[in-house]
């Protein structure tokens, strides 16, 4: 079957003009009529035939955060597939999500910072890997994600959590982790978070806060217990600090216990990326007790015996 199949490919080969082939290709590769399509780009964004949403960088998305009291709500990939009626692996849709989350993303609460993720633009910054993804999927996602986007609203970047593993230059990362960490510091803290996710435990990034209480909730399809966690959450003080990192259900927690004057922030991923970043991890890997969705086997984790983590727990809404 092998040699038939070769005899079939030369027998096409002998037919085609190679010479040809090659002068096709090196015209759709000329990078000279590359190098001009910057300028096209330029001139096609001057005269708003394109359009780009206002993000501002992580850096001052952070600084805004740490000079306000504001709450943050983040919204990516997986948040504008549940607006447009898609399930995504760990949350299945359903339209209370759906029109949560569409809310969200055009609020004009100036108390609220909506987090967009900063790739619609340059992508210098990045790692060649996150580039190779967003430059695959926005083509086909783009259209779908800026019918929700307000052009005229100050939006900020979802990836102020995600500061080490996607950036091509990780030097910044240990001051940038020091200055989240005064966001709590001598402040008494309620972690909202996913079973298994034990955000804190194994490093000290939380070690300057005043306390920490914990509300687990379902590591998959946390929304389905969302009245539950929200009454949980409303049951602690209000000048308690929330840290939230629970997925799509972060976003909608964050938004919704802003609106009662208490401080939320979508921490997302951003305990992660600090364990990828004190052990040096250059790419995304499992970590030893921790549950990480976005990496093979990182969702098989051992139970936990740790004293000082159980008594933190004030609701546990999942069979952890």
């Amino acid at each position: 079957m092998g040699l038939l199949r070769l005899f079939k490919n030369l027998a096409f080969l002998s037919r085609c003009d190679l010479k040809q082939i090659k002068q096709d290709c090196r015209k759709i590769f000329d990078y000279a009529e590359l190098d001009n399509i910057k300028f096209e780009v330029a001139a096609a964004l001057q005269n708003g035939e394109l359009k780009l949403p206002k993000i501002k960088n992580r850096f001052e998305t952070l600084d805004e955060l740490v000079g306000s009291q504001k709450s943050l709500t983040r919204l990516g990939d997986g948040e504008f597939m549940l607006m447009n009626g898609e399930s995504i692996p760990f949350q299945t849709y359903c339209p209370r999500i759906g029109d949560k989350l569409r809310e969200i993303v055009q609020t004009k609460d100036k108390n609220i910072m909506v987090g967009l993720a900063d790739f619609f633009g340059s992508l210098d910054v990045y790692t060649p890997e996150n580039k190779h993804y967003w430059r695959t999927y926005l083509p086909q996602s783009r259209s779908r994600i800026y019918k929700y986007i307000d052009f005229e609203k100050q939006y900020y970047d979802a990836c102020v959590t995600r500061p080490y593993i996607n950036y091509q230059d990780k030097e910044p990362t240990a001051a940038y982790y020091q200055k989240f960490k005064t966001l709590w510091e001598n402040k008494d803290i309620i972690i909202i978070e996913g079973a298994q996710t034990r955000s804190g435990i194994g490093n000290d990034l939380y070690d300057n806060c005043k306390s920490v209480k914990r509300i687990l909730a379902p590591a998959l399809n946390a929304f389905d217990r969302y009245d539950d966690i929200l009454q949980a959450a409303l049951s602690e003080p209000k000048d308690s600090l929330f840290l939230i990192s629970l997925g799509p259900t972060a976003s909608v927690l964050a938004y919704d216990l802003a609106q009662t004057g208490r401080r939320a922030i979508d921490t997302g991923h951003l305990d992660v990326e600090y364990m990828w970043f004190l052990t040096g991890a250059q790419k995304r890997c499992k970590l030893a007790g921790k549950f990480v969705l976005e990496v093979k086997g990182g969702q098989n984790i051992e139970a936990i015996n740790d004293a000082g983590y159980q008594s933190q727990i004030i609701a546990n809404f999942t069979e952890e």
